[in-house]
């Protein structure tokens, strides 16, 4: 069979595919717990079959880390709750109000109402007091990266955003986003709860803003960063009652950082007078990789305990009953800076990049029933082919260096480093994994030179990684008609001028009709740059 006709099959098959997974839903959705969904990564899933997973596993509520109405598109109907992020770069272009008003009318009341999505939130803003401490002398780091740059605009941002949505007569609420280190750093007990002095009268003016409107005070807690922070034992991060490290405090005794944390949020908002601000936590996770404590074992014994904690609505000593809150996060971000919080940033997903579940936890799903983590469907990999070192080639030591740093500038190398999956593995196997990476990101370009590296890769078709810990993955088909599905339609060049086209609105009709097109394209087509575009991207 000719490469037109393989084409063809394909694609009728994804057609096929995507026609039952955008109009076969069930949409009884019961009671919840929420999840982020970042999209910092070169793989990304369909946002159809994710709305598909998230109905799967009862989950009610999500939170992206940006606003992209093509993604926001798939989850017309589902009566999903969202939350949408202005990223902190972003929100500063809203510095006036009719700047603001008219960013709220199109990308979020009217866009909300006619496309019949349910927005609940709108945070503005990413932990915007955030300290940030970076070793300089690292590889790649700006020498301009930095945050302070964010606090003293993101008040009146939250300002003109809550206007407008009264403007509107929108029950949409704002709010921002906070790091635990806003808290004091000497705190030793929930009690103590305090803000940071230098935040503190931000944090506040925030919180009188959020009392009058009603809108939730948004905490991220990173259970093994607090750990790491205040250098607490291991065992404080976990869920089991039987401790030989706690902290009393008063009447109440503290079995885990989670607890004690969100108190010392309590206790610092109730010393000004905003105790009846209702918390959520709108970041809580534990990674799989990029550190030593970072692993699936770690990370099933974390969300073991974490379930059957939310499932049992014992809140923590001083919330009693059922929390808000989103877990950290639906699946890794392998394009994720790493500079802040290190390689284990890019593994917090309980869900790898193809949409399989990292582990094997219960916890209750729709209607109170026990379930387990429901993977993805619908997801094709790309064709059984990495790129790896030539074993048959020697290279210098200084040359494999310098290749390593530029691969690994370009392509996710997280899971290298000390204490992670694929660490201690000997320089070949480290570039190896290095090219693979690389060249899956790059969708297998075996024409564009995606494994050259000077002329050290090679192509393979057997899986080269070096045991069951350590994978070296493969890329997965969806990202063809995405960039992530959201970003299709910028994509597709002029067969003649080679201009981009612009991208159409996505639905549910226009991603068929889109899929419909590369069709028409890859079978009738007579222009050889056409075909190779085709074939190149997708197939080969």
């Amino acid at each position: 069979m000719g490469m037109e006709g393989r084409m063809t099959i394909l694609l009728f098959i994804n057609i096929i595919w995507a026609s039952c997974v955008i109009f076969i839903f069930n949409f009884s959705v019961g009671e919840g717990i929420g999840v982020s969904w970042g999209r910092q990564t070169s793989q990304k899933l369909l946002p159809s079959a994710v709305v598909d997973m998230l109905l799967a596993n009862g989950m009610d509520k999500v939170k992206f880390f940006s606003l992209n109405h093509a993604v926001l598109s798939a989850f017309s109907g589902s009566k999903i709750s969202i939350t949408v992020t202005i990223p902190n770069v972003e929100w500063q272009l809203i510095n006036s109000q009719d700047k603001a008003t008219a960013w709220v009318r199109e990308n979020i009341t009217d866009y909300a109402h006619f496309n019949n999505v349910d927005i609940t939130h709108i945070l503005v803003g990413s932990e915007p007091y955030t300290k940030i401490t970076i070793d300089k002398s690292r590889k790649f780091v700006p020498d301009d990266f930095n945050q302070t740059y964010y606090v003293d605009t993101i008040l009146p941002a939250l300002g003109y955003i809550e206007e407008a949505l009264n403007k509107a007569h929108s029950n949409i609420k704002a709010t921002v986003s906070f790091y635990t280190d806003i808290l004091k750093p000497d705190i030793k007990k929930p009690s103590e709860g305090d803000f940071r002095d230098d935040v503190k009268d931000r944090v506040l003016k925030v919180l009188e803003r959020i009392n009058r409107t009603g809108a939730p005070f948004n905490v991220n807690i990173y259970p093994l960063n607090i750990i790491r922070e205040k250098n607490l034992p291991l065992e404080f991060a976990f869920f089991e009652e039987d401790k030989q490290f706690t902290i009393e405090d008063g009447n109440d005794t503290y079995t885990n950082v989670f607890d004690a944390t969100f108190d010392t949020f309590v206790w610092a908002k109730r010393k000004y007078g905003y105790d009846s601000v209702p918390i959520v936590v709108g970041q809580i996770g534990w990674p799989t990789d990029g550190d030593i404590y970072a692993n699936v074992s770690t990370a099933t014994r974390f969300y073991q305990g974490f379930f059957k904690k939310i499932d049992g609505n014992v809140g923590t000593p001083l919330q009693r009953g059922p929390l808000d809150l989103y877990i950290y996060e639906l699946v890794d971000e392998n394009s994720k800076q790493t500079l802040v919080r290190g390689p284990s940033e890019r593994h917090y997903g309980i869900y790898n990049y193809d949409g399989l579940p990292k582990f094997t936890v219960e916890f209750n799903g729709a209607g109170g029933q026990r379930k387990q983590l429901e993977p993805a469907q619908g997801v094709s990999y790309m064709p059984r082919r990495w790129c790896i070192f030539n074993s048959e080639l020697n290279i210098d030591p200084e040359k494999a260096k310098e290749l390593m740093n530029s691969t690994c500038s370009k392509a996710d190398c997280s899971s290298l480093a000390y204490g992670s999956s694929c660490h201690g593995l000997d320089m070949k196997r480290n570039l190896s994994y290095a090219f693979n990476m690389y060249f899956q990101n790059r969708n297998q370009d075996v024409l564009g030179d995606a494994c050259n590296f000077m002329g050290y890769g090679i192509v393979v078709n057997y899986d080269p990684s070096p045991n069951e810990k350590c994978k070296f993955p493969l890329q997965i088909l969806s990202t063809i008609f995405t960039g992530g599905q959201g970003e299709m339609g910028k994509v597709l060049p002029d067969a003649n001028t080679g201009e981009t086209l612009p991208a159409l609105p996505l639905t549910r009709f226009t991603i068929l009709v889109q899929l419909f097109i590369f069709l028409l394209f890859g079978f009738f087509s007579k222009s050889e740059s056409t075909l190779k575009f085709v074939r190149t991207k997708y197939f080969l």
